[in-house]
């Protein structure tokens, strides 16, 4: 039994009467690309696994993954630097107080964390790629 009738699509509704067989061939649409799109990542995975990025297309996305990690390494190392006040700024200063200055290298050491957090996700998933 084919879900289409001649000249038009035709859905099968409530009021229809199919058997088992007849409604285990009939298949949305969105059953059909989602199958198919599983299918086709579960292929490129493979793939990708098997042949260190032989094609252009394959390696853009890894460099990319590579730059935004990079990028959050050095914002994280930018962040560690910054929680270690310079020795001319305590020596001019002392213009922060030692409870402001505590806060502000708690916040910092925060920021470095969350962006170190992130650049450890995306590694993750590139070694889950490879």
């Amino acid at each position: 039994v084919v879900c289409e009738r001649v000249g038009s699509v035709h859905n099968p509704q409530l009021d229809d009467r199919l058997t088992s067989v007849e409604k285990s061939r009939c298949s949305s649409m969105d059953e059909i690309l989602t199958h198919s799109e599983s299918r086709m990542l579960k292929n490129n995975s493979q793939v990708t696994s098997q042949s260190v990025a032989s094609t252009p297309t394959e390696t853009m996305p890894l460099s990319r993954l590579q730059e935004l990690i990079s990028q959050k390494l050095e914002q994280t190392e930018r962040l560690l630097t910054q929680v270690r006040p310079d020795e001319d700024q305590r020596v001019k200063g002392g213009k922060l107080s030692t409870e402001a200055a505590r806060a502000e290298a708690e916040r910092l050491l925060k920021e470095a964390t969350v962006s170190w957090n992130q650049a450890h996700k995306v590694l993750q998933e590139v070694q889950e790629l490879k």
